[in-house]
C-alpha cells in the first residue's frame, strides 16, 4: 500500500509538472504571437456582467491598435470612444456629450490583449483548461493586482485569441469575443481621427 501511495504521488508531480509547462508554452506562443504584431485590428463583442446587481450589458465595436495608438470604437452603444495615445487617454461618451481624459499610466497600458496577458500573468499562477474546443490559459494574478483570473482563450488552428475573461474579487466578470481579426494590418492615420464637438464638456483629470 505504502508503494502505491508513492507511486500515485509520484504521478500526480509529474502530472501537475507537465500542466505548468503546457501553461507556460502556451502563455509564451500568446505573448510571442501578438508580441510580434505591428498592427491589429478585429471586431469585438464586449459582455459585462454584475452579478450583484444581476445587470448585465452586451457592446460592440472594432478594435485597432499600432505601436503608438488604441482604439476602441463602438457601434453599440453607438458613437462611444475610447482612444489611447502615448500621453493620454480619451474616452467620448454622445450621450453626454463629455470627453474623460486619462493619464496614459492609469490603465497600465492594458488595452491591447498581448500587454493584457503580459501584465496579469507576471508572477501568476498559470493552468490549462479546455473549454468550447479551445484551450484555456487561467491566470490567477498576483494580490496587488486587481483581478481574480484572467481567462485566454486559444484557437490552436488559427493560432489566435478568440476571447479574454476578466472576473474581479466580487465576482463581475468582463468578456471580449474577436473576430475577423487582421495580423498588421495596412492602418492610415486617419483611423485614429476622431472628430468631436467643439461644445463638448471635457473632464481632464490629468490636471
Amino acid at each position: 500500500m505504502r508503494n502505491l501511495l508513492i507511486l500515485l504521488a509520484l504521478l500526480l508531480t509529474v502530472a501537475a509538472h507537465g500542466q505548468s509547462d503546457e501553461a507556460m508554452m502556451l502563455k509564451e506562443t500568446v505573448l510571442q504571437t501578438y508580441g510580434s504584431l505591428v498592427s491589429f485590428q478585429a471586431s469585438f463583442v464586449q459582455t459585462n456582467n454584475w452579478p450583484e446587481l444581476e445587470k448585465s450589458l452586451v457592446s460592440e465595436g472594432m478594435l485597432s491598435y499600432n505601436r503608438e495608438r488604441v482604439l476602441l470604437r463602438y457601434s453599440e452603444p453607438s458613437g462611444h470612444i475610447l482612444l489611447a495615445l502615448p500621453s493620454s487617454i480619451h474616452m467620448w461618451d454622445p450621450n453626454a456629450n463629455r470627453e474623460i481624459i486619462l493619464a496614459p499610466d492609469e490603465l497600465a497600458g492594458r488595452l491591447r490583449p498581448v500587454d493584457i496577458v503580459e501584465y496579469y500573468a507576471e508572477g501568476a499562477q498559470l493552468s490549462v483548461e479546455r473549454e468550447e474546443g479551445l484551450r484555456v490559459l487561467r491566470i490567477v494574478p498576483t494580490e496587488e493586482k486587481d483581478l481574480l483570473q484572467l481567462r485566454v482563450f486559444w484557437n490552436d488552428a488559427l493560432s489566435r485569441i478568440d476571447a479574454l475573461s476578466y472576473e474581479d474579487a466580487e465576482g463581475n466578470q468582463v468578456e471580449y469575443r474577436f473576430s475577423r481579426q487582421e495580423f498588421n494590418p495596412q492602418l492610415a492615420d486617419s483611423v485614429f481621427d476622431i472628430a468631436l464637438p467643439q461644445d463638448r464638456d471635457i473632464l481632464d483629470t490629468r490636471q
